[in-house]
């Protein structure tokens, strides 16, 4: 009996393992190949803006949506979607030059989607399959998603070298495949036939201030990543350093942000509320900081000290946001109706910051535009956070 349970431990664990990994590499590999990918598609900063905040889009539209899908479907058809999307937008053009846009950003659109409903579900599938260890398989979720997020950033540079940019797009694609085979052994017994059990209407969240608070702070910590992530190894390419050097501080950066992703939940459940505020205060004076001396710093010690501070937030802020989904709520229910309001609109929010940038970027010849707008939502983050932690449970 002893060795079944192990087996089906490990099936589970395998999953959550290779699905994980899937949900941020494919979008952080953008950043370090903006220039290649504007070079090769014959498209301008906005558009890779665009492109970078399409899969932010799709979170936020497709999230709404996949909390009414049955988890064993669902996680299948996100699965096949991460699959094909990448697929699309890697090869598409291959076929006929006129498809080459449609696909890129077409298929961005449909992975997009499919990490949307395998971001909603995930968890579900935690709490389903590990009941007495959910603290512990979070905690791998997370970190999973953070070596994936660095992952994404560290192999994209050294793969253009050998690969055009079509086939390190396309890349990403085996471990979405290692996913598929990961996940078969949870369609057995006819599982895909069954229904799902309805928890109520996500609807009534949409009209809870206290709900919104969460989702406020979860969009506004996503909108400032997902800028960095896209536009941070330009940023320092455009201060007289060459891109290896800002792939790597990207890298350090997302290094940084995976013990902060694992301490402060931890950290904030146990201290009293008073230094809860003060924790936020620090996580999100990390940013302004950052912000601050990226502008008039042209070091790069300076730019050394900026990642390893941004690493901070963007593991720390994140980890806090879904704390507070299951720290403000009442149930299960909640949770995952307050997960997917948050995600959806939290992700909506979001998608307009790499486009922001890059059209500040274009339009004054320049990235201090786009530092001072993502200085001012990193202000307005913290007081986001601090009416979160101030809001009743739900």
């Amino acid at each position: 009996m002893k060795d079944l349970q192990k087996k089906i431990f490990w099936l589970n664990f395998v999953v959550v393992l290779f699905v994980a990994i899937n949900l941020r590499a494919p979008i952080t590999a953008i950043g370090p190949m903006v220039d290649f990918i504007k070079d090769f598609f014959k498209i301008d900063s906005a558009d890779v803006g665009i492109l970078s905040s399409i899969p932010l889009i799709a979170f936020g539209v497709i999230s709404f949506l996949a909390i009414y899908l049955h988890p064993i479907k669902g996680m299948l058809i996100g699965i096949v979607c991460i699959i094909l999307g990448e697929i699309c937008r890697s090869y598409l053009g291959y076929f006929q030059d006129n498809l080459m846009l449609i696909g890129l950003f077409g298929g961005t659109l449909l992975m997009g989607s499919g990490i949307a409903i395998a971001n909603v579900l995930l968890p579900s599938f935690i709490r389903a399959k590990f009941a007495n260890k959910v603290p512990m398989m979070m905690g791998v979720y997370s970190v999973v998603m953070s070596i994936s997020a660095i992952f994404g950033v560290v192999f994209t540079l050294p793969l253009l070298q050998y690969f055009s940019v079509p086939n390190v797009m396309a890349f990403w694609v085996f471990f979405a495949l290692m996913a598929l085979v990961a996940y078969m052994p949870q369609m057995q017994n006819n599982r895909l036939m069954r229904s799902k059990k309805q928890n109520g209407n996500i609807f009534e969240f949409f009209v809870n201030l206290d709900a919104w608070k969460v989702t406020i702070f979860m969009g506004l910590q996503s909108l400032i990543s997902y800028s960095i992530f896209t536009w941070y190894p330009k940023m320092i390419v455009e201060k007289g350093f060459d891109i290896t050097f800002g792939a790597s501080m990207t890298f350090y950066m997302q290094l940084v942000s995976i013990p902060s992703a694992l301490l402060t939940p931890l950290l904030i459940s146990r201290i009293r509320n008073q230094y809860k505020f003060i924790l936020l205060l620090c996580l999100c004076g990390c940013y302004v900081i950052g912000f601050w001396f990226l502008l008039f710093c042209d070091s790069g010690r300076v730019i050394l000290w900026i990642s390893l501070f941004w690493g901070i937030p963007v593991g720390g802020a994140f980890s806090l946001a879904l704390f507070l989904i299951s720290y403000k709520t009442n149930s299960i229910a909640s949770a995952a109706k307050l997960s997917a309001m948050t995600q959806g609109f939290g992700y909506l929010i979001a998608s307009f910051g790499p486009y922001i940038v890059g059209k500040l970027h274009d339009g004054f010849g320049g990235f201090d535009s786009g530092i001072y707008f993502l200085m001012i939502v990193a202000i307005l983050l913290n007081i986001s956070g601090i009416l979160g932690l101030l809001a009743k449970k739900i």
